[in-house]
């Protein structure tokens, strides 16, 4: 019986039980553990013909013998089809391959450009994408519009990704008049959210995440969640909390850039101008990523809770200690230095708050809006107010145990309330310095008035970490954190001259 790839004239034998012994041990040698993956379960479906059953026990033999050569994505597969093959016997083995799997650092142990103030950057680089047919997109237009805008008025370095129509596009109403942006362009771009797709390493190098396996994230991530978030749920909505598309309406789970392509387009792009790219090892989507200092001026690395469990559950680790290793490796710091921090009621760190420098952290309060709710819930107790009452009780928990964590690593925490669902986000932002080192803060804007001058007065004016505030227009920033996304997800600082 013969097993195939593919189809038609194109189809490729993986497998004939009519092959030769020696043909046989020769092809089991030469299987890439992708396809050994894609053909064991189909061997499998066949084990009522004897000699599939042979070959099937063979290879299957072979494969346990040999995998610490497998990918870890392969073992993965592997681990979830083991009761199909009839070997449960053998899960330990697999799950201590996947443990074993892990590549060696090649970031050089250089950390990624800091989002502080001290990380003066005078770079920022953003996606743009385009519709169907290179349509413009007034969203990401509009956006695109303002970084240049702040690029030309404070002299920041501007690098753009995009594809040939969207380079045309943006160069149609001088839109980087009196600019020479760097331009990068591929044949596709998988996503606006620059800030998620890649980490520029203060040696200059460019890092992505290396390839993981999207169900073991999520498995990893939401046992994770399970474990810390216990006290603070209402039993009456643990389903809705925990399934990937009810989780939207409480805290998204961030896995959007292993379930997107981004990876695969910087990795392109570098290769293009005959770059490498390194790889972090643990799943940091840049927003649940934050790099700055302590008040002793050391680098530290604020890490979410969500990236941390996520990771555990790509390698099978137990607990949190050889995660919070690697993040050290890889981002060369001591690993006392890596803060795992609480999922402030948001998928991403940057969506709740803001590390502001030298120790101190803004972090958001939900308090009010929690005791408006209860007070609501006490005089209409309905389905929908129970609802509200009972998402602003997990809200406010995750944030109190984000402050917790902040303030466990010595850190100086402010809690005030910088964002507002679409209507404002004063967390997500971006801090860049001009052409004297002068601070100033990219963030949303927002026809709230107030709630504007009070995050200039906190910024500028108390704390003093910024000489000025710069917002993009505000219906472009109500669309795009309709999104569940902001100007601190769209660009990304770079270390560089401009």
């Amino acid at each position: 019986m013969r097993f195939k790839t593919g189809f038609g004239s194109a189809a490729t034998v993986l497998w004939d039980t009519d092959w030769t012994p020696e043909r046989k041990s020769q092809e089991a040698r030469e299987l890439p553990s992708g396809l050994c993956v894609r053909l064991l379960p189909d061997m499998a479906k066949k084990r009522d013909d004897q000699k599939v059953l042979e070959d099937l026990t063979l290879l299957l033999d072979w494969t346990l013998r040999h995998l610490d050569t497998w990918a870890r994505r392969d073992l993965h597969a592997l681990r979830a089809n083991l009761p199909l093959l009839q070997a449960q016997q053998h899960l330990q083995a697999v799950e201590n391959a996947v443990t074993a799997a892990v590549r060696p650092a090649d970031t050089g142990g250089v950390a990624p450009q800091k989002k502080t103030p001290a990380g003066k950057t005078k770079v920022i680089t953003f996606n743009y994408k385009t519709g169907q047919q290179d349509v413009r997109k007034s969203t990401e237009f509009d956006h695109a519009r303002f970084f240049a805008d702040q690029a030309r008025a404070l002299k920041l370095g501007l690098r753009v990704l995009t594809t040939e129509g969207g380079r045309r596009d943006l160069q149609k109403d001088d839109v980087f008049k009196g600019l020479d942006p760097h331009w990068t362009i591929v044949d596709r771009v998988a996503s606006e959210w620059a800030e998620d797709s890649v980490e520029y390493l203060q040696s200059g190098e460019v890092a992505v995440l290396e390839q993981f396996s999207a169900t073991a994230l999520r498995a990893g991530l939401v046992a994770g969640r399970r474990a810390r978030w216990a006290a603070l749920l209402d039993a009456t909505y643990t389903n809705d909390i925990f399934d990937p598309v009810g989780s939207k309406q409480w805290v998204p789970e961030g896995l959007l850039v292993v379930a997107g392509e981004t990876r695969q387009m910087v990795e392109s792009a570098l290769e293009q101008q005959q770059r490498r790219a390194r790889h972090l090892r643990f799943y940091a989507e840049g927003g649940n990523l934050i790099v700055g200092e302590n008040a002793a001026g050391e680098t530290i690395a604020l890490v979410g809770r969500d990236s941390i469990a996520a990771t555990a559950g790509e390698y099978l680790f137990v607990d949190d200690d050889p995660v919070l290793a690697l993040i050290a490796e890889d981002l060369g710091i001591a690993v006392q230095r890596v803060i795992p921090v609480e999922q402030p009621g948001k998928f991403h760190l940057d969506m709740g708050l803001l590390f502001v420098g030298k120790g101190v952290v803004l972090l958001n309060d939900s308090g009010a809006q929690l005791g408006a709710a209860e007070t609501r819930l006490t005089n209409f107790p309905n389905d929908a107010s129970r609802r509200h009452a009972a998402k602003l009780r997990l809200q406010c928990g995750l944030e109190a145990l984000a402050a917790r964590d902040l303030a466990a690593a010595g850190l100086t925490v402010h809690r005030h309330k910088l964002e507002s669902g679409s209507v404002y986000n004063f967390f997500n932002g971006e801090f860049v310095a001009d052409e004297n080192d002068q601070v100033h803060y990219l963030t949303n804007g927002t026809s709230t008035e107030a709630a504007m001058k009070s995050f200039v007065g906190l910024l500028v004016d108390e704390l003093k970490v910024a000489v000025a505030v710069h917002t993009s227009p505000a219906g472009a920033a109500e669309h795009s954190l309709e999104s569940q996304g902001g100007v601190g997800c769209r660009i990304k600082g770079a270390p560089g001259p401009r």
